[in-house]
């Protein structure tokens, strides 16, 4: 997403009610602006990071709270700057998990991805960049 077109998305408010209250008492770290990339379309949410829970919020209201010690193997900045988020809770009673895949575009860049990545693996990134900055064209 270009630019001009960025200034045009409005920003995702925070939640209301109870489950921003349970997100504030779990230890707020970090949040920030983010779009969940689709095959199609992209959605704009807020990213919300706590101490023990990785959250998404959308439209006033929490839509996807899991713990962090679901997120494995550990999130990774991938080469366009996306950050590839993989959810897979314990096993199910088949012994399967059911795991989940997201990819989201941080709002403001790169800068911000790179730090939801270090944030999220305790600086132990898996980032196919290494630590280097985007790559130029």
């Amino acid at each position: 997403m270009s630019m001009p077109e960025r200034r045009y998305v409005p920003e995702v408010r925070r939640p209301r009610g109870p489950s921003w209250r349970t997100l504030q008492a779990d230890g707020l770290i970090w949040e920030c602006q983010v779009f969940l990339v689709g095959a199609e379309v992209d959605l704009a949410a807020l990213l919300i990071v706590t101490r023990n829970r990785f959250a998404l919020a959308r439209g006033g209201s929490v839509v996807l709270e899991t713990d962090r010690a679901w997120l494995r193997p550990a999130p990774r900045l991938l080469p366009d700057g996306n950050v590839l988020i993989n959810v897979a809770p314990p096993a199910t009673a088949d012994g399967q998990p059911e795991g989940h895949t997201l990819l989201l575009r941080m709002r403001e860049g790169w800068r911000d991805a790179s730090h939801l990545e270090s944030l999220l693996t305790g600086g132990r990134g898996r980032s196919a960049l290494g630590r280097r900055g985007p790559a130029t064209p």
